[in-house]
């Protein structure tokens, strides 16, 4: 947790990027995103407290969060047999013009998550050249293998 904390707060921090966002399964299950505010203030509980060093960190870097109030995570509960839904995922951003669109769609394979689509505003940096001369590691998406992926959900 601490791992992550720490590096939620160096790309935030990064002043390189002027628009940022990280988005993923946070399991903050406490956390009311409609108040920005956790709901179950035990201090004696780990998870309580785990949960309340992210949204404090969320708070110290000034970002806002797309989800309120949607489901993002459906799953029975076997002893009870009751349908569980939660909003456990979450999209960070410092900029709001950043998002253009976001979409919910259905389950992957058999995860209990919901899969969520973002369409960024993006745009590509002045000097291309200097860009393809540099050794940064780029990741070329539209090559991944979605069938290998898929025999792991």
């Amino acid at each position: 947790d601490f791992q992550l904390l720490s590096y939620m707060k160096d790309i935030f921090q990064d002043e390189k990027y002027i628009a940022k966002f990280c988005y993923g399964d946070y399991n903050l299950s406490h956390v009311s995103w409609v108040s920005g505010t956790i709901v179950d203030n035990d201090s004696t509980n780990e998870i309580f407290l785990r949960q309340k060093r992210y949204l404090d960190l969320v708070h110290e870097l000034g970002l806002s969060w797309l989800l309120t109030t949607e489901t993002t995570r459906r799953r029975l509960n076997a002893t009870t047999g009751t349908l569980q839904e939660s909003l456990l995922d979450q999209l960070f951003f410092t900029d709001e013009s950043l998002v253009n669109e976001f979409k919910l769609g259905p389950q992957l394979g058999k995860s209990d998550h919901v899969t969520l689509t973002t369409e960024l505003n993006v745009s590509h940096p002045a000097n291309l050249e200097e860009n393809k001369a540099s050794n940064e590691e780029r990741r070329c998406w539209s090559k991944v293998d979605a069938e290998e992926i898929l025999k792991w959900s």
